[in-house]
Order: structure tokens, then C-alpha cells, then sequence
């Protein structure tokens, strides 16, 4: 008998180490919208006021869960300053056959380094760019250890109201 005991030890503080590892996080997970609609696609990201990694999620019609290990695993409890990124690009008008020609003989001259068959596309911010940088972001969560899955809502002014 006295031969278990010594095996079940290294066992049970394995065990017990593993748990605690596994609690240091906090599930968190939840929505984003801007002037009440929800964002179709974008990136929030939690950054912690005293430095250190952030965790992150994407966000898919307007919700999101956090990762920071591994993903959904959540994130440290703590204080955050939140970021959230959700951008799309619109593609300008082809150039004519006409310009590409007038380009392609360019660049065979040595006037033109590279050809450019498409003129400049638009950036459309569908979040405010002030949300997109831990600097300017007026976000802030605290993040509790309460171990049940936490749930935040953002629901941002729009470009035109904010």
C-alpha cells in the first residue's frame, strides 16, 4: 500500500496544476454593431492598459469571441483599452485598353517602373478610424475572472454621427 501512495501524488499535483492553468482566463466573447446594425466582418482586438499581448476575435455578423492562447479561450482578467477594425475596399474603374497600352510602352522605355492595370479603389471605414488604434480609442473594458463566459456589447456612433 505504501508503494501507491508515493505514485499518486505526482499524479494528483499534476492534475491540480493543470486546472489551475486552464482558470487563469476568462471566456469572453459578444457583439459590435455601429448605429444599432451589426458589423458583417472586422477585428477587435483587447489591449491591456499595462502592456503586454492583446487578445483578439474576429467578428462575423456582429458578434465575436475572444482569443488569446488558443481560440475562444478568452483573456486575462484586467483592464483594456478595446479596438475595433472593420474596413472594406471598394475597387476603382479598370483602366481602358487604350492607357494600358500607353503604360505597357511606358514601362518597356524605362519611364515607368511598374504597370498599374487598375486606377485607386476607396477605403470605406465602416468603424470610425478613432476605434482602430489603442491610442484613440475611447473603448475601455474591465475584464472580472467570474469563470461563466462574460458577454460585452459595443455599439459605435457610425462615420457620420461620430
Amino acid at each position: 500500500m505504501s508503494a501507491s501512495k508515493p505514485t499518486l501524488i505526482p499524479i494528483l499535483f499534476i492534475l491540480l496544476s493543470a486546472l489551475g492553468c486552464g482558470s487563469r482566463l476568462q471566456p469572453a466573447g459578444g457583439k459590435v454593431a455601429v448605429d444599432g446594425k451589426p458589423v458583417k466582418e472586422g477585428t477587435i482586438m483587447f489591449c491591456p492598459v499595462a502592456g503586454g499581448r492583446p487578445a483578439t476575435g474576429s467578428i462575423a455578423d456582429g458578434e465575436f469571441s475572444l482569443s488569446f492562447e488558443k481560440p475562444g479561450d478568452g483573456l486575462p482578467p484586467g483592464d483594456y483599452k478595446v479596438v475595433i477594425v472593420a474596413d472594406i475596399w471598394k475597387e476603382g474603374k479598370s483602366k481602358s485598353k487604350a492607357q494600358e497600352a500607353e503604360e505597357a510602352a511606358m514601362k518597356k522605355s524605362g519611364a515607368l517602373e511598374q504597370t498599374s492595370f487598375a486606377t485607386a479603389g476607396e477605403l470605406i471605414h465602416i468603424v470610425p478610424p478613432i476605434y482602430n488604434d489603442v491610442k484613440t480609442t475611447p473603448l475601455k473594458q474591465t475584464v472580472e475572472g467570474k469563470g461563466s463566459t462574460e458577454r460585452y456589447t459595443f455599439d459605435i456612433p457610425g462615420p457620420k454621427n461620430g
